[in-house]
């Protein structure tokens, strides 16, 4: 019974907890130098647009007329920027300088916690 938890334990918090650490940290937001419509037309999944009045992620961003309309994460619904209001235009990039200390220390922190949920409090774990 107590296999069953320790492999319970793992397998629905530590491991997607990992997961999740390990692909927040390979991306980040980086400044596009082109212009919107540029930066649209190379084909991002997302963008972060910045106006005088909001920021906000459009998904799937197309250029349309004077515009870029893309799609919101959350409700879904339809967004659209007029392109000469746009302050700043953002694409998601791989980040090699977070991505190699956060997997490193993140394997290091689920092997101690694999490590306690195997032994326990057991002050014999260790002994053969």
């Amino acid at each position: 019974m107590r296999a069953l938890r320790r492999s319970s334990f793992l397998r629905y918090i530590v491991i997607p907890l990992t997961l999740m650490a390990w692909l927040s940290a390979c991306h980040k937001w980086s400044y596009s130098p082109l212009s919107p419509s540029q930066a649209v037309s190379e084909g991002p999944d997302r963008v972060r647009v910045t106006t005088p009045s909001e920021r906000v992620v459009l998904y799937s961003p197309r250029v349309e007329g004077d515009s870029i309309i893309g799609s919101l994460p959350i409700t879904g619904g339809r967004q659209a920027s007029s392109i000469c209001e746009i302050e700043r235009l953002e694409t998601r990039q791989f980040d090699v300088l977070w991505t190699v200390p956060t997997v490193l220390g993140v394997t290091v922190v689920t092997g101690f916690v694999v490590l306690a949920a195997l032994c326990g409090f057991d002050e014999n774990c260790f002994e053969g």
